[in-house]
């Protein structure tokens, strides 16, 4: 009867499926027939596209009759007098016929390559025939495989999931403190970044053709970086440069969405490669033309794909650093120390979040011996970053790692507040100390900070519960703050190439009308934010730009620039200044909006505001708009006695701001129940103090105890369960007074009304269902034209 009964469910099941599947298959005609007579073209790629994905998804479907076959067994790695590997075969075979691999225990003297992918989802695995056994793996790996197979000569490379026994602890542990080597000693590393697409071949096309016209201008200095970049000319652009076209732009933005650009892992498996083939799909070219042919691109066109896409070009560049840094053979390269590597990378994933560290051991000069660190996978996370943090301090000569952003993870409040929590992948303000060495150009210099002079650093004093000793001056208190700057694109451009790329794909105008809704809501905010941060300023009414600022005895305009771009000027004071003005001149419907006091109306305030960026000034407010990228996340502040600064995103009033003894930045403490003893908010920059003017060596000498005192840093005094992070109330800032000027527009610091552009209705007006309907109806009206506005704007501009 059970049995009956199962059958049935069975038949059942199945007859719901074939139904649902009828009716996918239905919509998928019906919607192929309405794309044919709008776009044929783009019918006919979709078609195959799926076609192909259909064959594929067959392929790498389990085989049931593989299930008779018994399931591989590791050996242990035997033991000899050189680092020994497991090299794999992959054994010939046509494209569809069932993978089959070898592989034999082998010392590193042999021919070999290297294998870099991205593992995938490891609960969704397949079978593959190993050493005549089954062996599963995850799907990537699988295409991988079948990509790199020959048809008639087996391939031998080194595969981290089949050449590690990865349920081995130990051995993990051995291989990865080896895997320097074996990266170095392999002929070439193969990136494979994930299967083909349609449109693969155009962007391969199009990064060749980049390496030929665009690549050459750059390496021999005939094309102006700076004034391309920094200054937005594009005048400098060669007119026999054929740009790349939206499709390739589509094509390449796809491709660098592959998740292969966001692991740890690849690299040390790109750095230490004697060659590299970049290969996808059916395509492939050497490591230096694709790197040279992207940024071309990137150089040439500007944000491929928005803001994601720049932050995978900001990587690649980090990367092949790095690449240049390990082929230096020295073990002075600054690139790879690993305080720089694990800032540069800290964006990357990591399955296993100790790899966040162990990755770079292979590639990093710092000793790792004298850190007294090896890979240890029993070690508890949290265990490993304090070591890592207290190894740092202690051999390194250098607090540069009090610098690196705090983050609000779940683990970093199991943290002392001065350990890194390097699982932290979403985007943080930038490390002060990051990217600010002396470029050496007389015309214009970017010094590196030294905000304690040349003080030397001092041997750090752990106490007990992982307190750590420091030793500086009390420099001053914060009083008044403006909200973080946000992340998201300032600028219409990034929008309009975003928006470019959902037609091109093939996306419908719901989802444009989407995304549409949420960018309004985004530079609404922004744009609210640099307007409150005028105020805190200049007061309302721009009064103030000429006014002296104390310290350095610039002009407040000037002291502003410098301080928002965290006084980093490529193209010199004078054009940053020039692009700053202009800039701020574009602002102007924000600024009248603040006057009008238009936020009673959110959507009314988004559209006004968010429609005035459609006619940017292109070239300078692109150019201030890229300097001003150093600033995202972080709050403008005043302190008591004056000073203008930017602070972490979690400053907050009362913090403390000090100038602690070796270290190259400020610091923002903040004060706990007990005397002397802190919690690191975050470094600050503070406009005339940053290079040591403020530092007194002498007094450290004699040792006064009046202005050079102990302090203790601790962990965060926030308990686990409170960890969500949340904003600081900035209304109450806005009451104090703002240092060497009397009024100041108390709208200034409070938070934007403008969040979202979700309709919402006051506590008092709930009282009325009347008003809340009306106030709903305006709102939404508003939102519904400045959606429709945009999307119309961006119409115009494609035909």
């Amino acid at each position: 009867m059970a049995q009956a009964k199962s059958s049935s469910w069975s038949r059942l099941t199945q007859k719901a499926s074939a139904s649902w599947q009828h009716y996918m298959d239905d919509m998928y005609e019906a919607y192929l027939k309405e794309m044919q007579s709008s776009n044929p073209e783009l019918a006919a790629l979709v078609k195959l596209e799926t076609r192909r994905k259909q064959l594929l998804d067959a392929w790498l479907v389990p085989k049931f009759e593989d299930d008779d076959l018994e399931e591989l067994q590791y050996e242990p790695l035997p033991w000899l007098d050189g680092p020994v590997v497991r090299l794999v075969q992959i054994l010939p075979g046509s494209d569809w016929e069932p993978l089959e691999v070898v592989f034999d225990v082998s010392t590193l003297d042999v021919e070999y390559e290297t294998l870099s992918y991205c593992w995938g989802d490891v609960s969704a695995k397949s079978p593959i025939t190993c050493n005549g056994k089954r062996l599963y793996v995850t799907k990537n790996l699988k295409s991988a495989l079948r990509d790199l197979r020959r048809p008639h000569s087996p391939r031998v490379l080194w595969i981290d999931a089949i050449s590690i026994n990865q349920e081995d602890l130990q051995e993990r542990e051995e291989q990865v403190n080896i895997m320097g080597k074996i990266y170095r000693s392999g002929v070439r590393t193969v990136v494979w970044l994930g299967d083909g697409f349609v449109g693969d071949e155009k962007a391969f096309m199009m990064l060749r053709r980049m390496v030929e016209t665009v690549g050459s201008k750059l390496t021999d200095g005939t094309l102006n970086i700076n004034a391309l970049l920094w200054q937005g000319d594009h005048t400098v652009v060669d007119e026999q440069i054929v740009l790349p076209t939206d499709d390739e732009n589509a094509a390449l933005w796809k491709m660098l969405r592959f998740p292969w650009f966001e692991r740890v892992w690849v690299i040390q498996e790109v750095a230490l490669a004697k060659k590299v083939l970049v290969t996808c799909g059916g395509q492939e070219m050497d490591w230096e033309d694709f790197f040279i042919g992207t940024i071309s691109s990137f150089v040439v066109g500007y944000h491929v794909g928005g803001n994601g896409t720049s932050t995978v070009f900001l990587t690649l560049s980090k990367l092949n650093s790095a690449r240049l840094g390990a082929a230096q053979d020295t073990d002075e390269s600054p690139e790879l120390e690993l305080l720089k590597l694990l800032c540069s990378f800290r964006v990357c994933h990591a399955t296993d979040p100790r790899d966040k560290v162990y990755a770079l051991f292979g590639l990093t000069t710092t000793p790792i011996k004298e850190l007294h660190l090896a890979p240890n996978y029993r070690t508890p996370t949290e265990s490993l970053y304090i070591d890592l943090a207290k190894a740092i301090l202690r051999t390194c000569d250098t607090l540069d790692i009090l610098s690196v952003p705090c983050s609000s993870t779940k683990l970093s409040y199991s943290l002392p507040s001065w350990v890194p929590d390097w699982t932290e992948t979403s985007t943080l303000e930038d490390s002060l100390f990051d990217d600010r060495e002396d470029n050496g150009n007389d015309e214009f210099p970017t010094k590196p900070f030294n905000a304690s002079g040349y003080s030397t650093v001092p041997v750090p004093i752990f106490e007990p519960k992982n307190r750590l000793v420091l030793r500086g001056y009390f420099l001053d208190r914060v009083t008044i703050f403006g909200e973080s700057l946000p992340e998201a694109a300032l600028e219409v451009d990034v929008f309009q190439e975003k928006t470019d790329n959902f037609l091109i794909t093939g996306r419908g105008f719901r989802e444009l009308y989407k995304y549409a809704y949420g960018w309004l809501g985004d530079v609404s905010n922004q744009l609210d934010t640099l307007v409150t941060w005028d105020n805190l300023v200049f007061g309302s009414d721009d009064c103030d730009l000429q006014t002296s600022y104390s310290l350095t005895h610039e002009t407040r305009e000037v002291a502003y620039m410098r301080t928002v771009c965290i006084d980093f000027m490529p193209a010199g004071q004078e054009f940053a200044l020039e692009a700053f003005r202009a800039w701020r001149k574009e602002r102007w419907a924000q600024r009248l909006l603040r006057k009008a006091k238009i936020d009673k109306a959110p959507a009314a305030h988004q559209f006004i505001s968010s429609m005035s960026t459609m006619i940017p000034n292109k070239q300078q407010n692109q150019a201030f708009l890229g300097v001003l990228q150093e600033t995202k996340l972080r709050r403008l502040f005043w302190t008591e006695k004056g000073y203008l600064g930017l602070g972490p995103k979690k400053l907050e009033r009362d913090d403390q701001v000090w100038l602690i003894q070796g270290c190259r930045v400020p610091l923002v403490l903040r004060k706990t129940v007990r005397a002397n003893e802190f919690e690191l908010v975050g470094d600050c920059y503070i406009h005339g103090a940053m290079y040591g003017e403020l530092f007194d060596e002498k007094t450290i000498e004699d040792g006064s105890t009046e202005i050079y005192t102990c302090v203790a840093l601790i962990g965060s005094p926030v308990k686990l369960e409170d960890a969500a992070e949340a904003e600081p109330d900035a209304a109450e800032e806005a009451v104090l007074a703002v240092p060497a000027f009397d009024e100041l527009d108390t709208a200034a610091a409070s938070p934007s009304a403008t969040g979202s552009l979700t309709s919402s209705v006051s506590p008092s007006a709930s009282s009325s269902g009347s008003d809340a309907m009306v106030t709903f109806s305006i709102d939404g009206v508003w939102s519904l034209l400045a959606v429709t506005g945009v999307v119309a704007g961006l119409l115009i501009k494609l035909l």
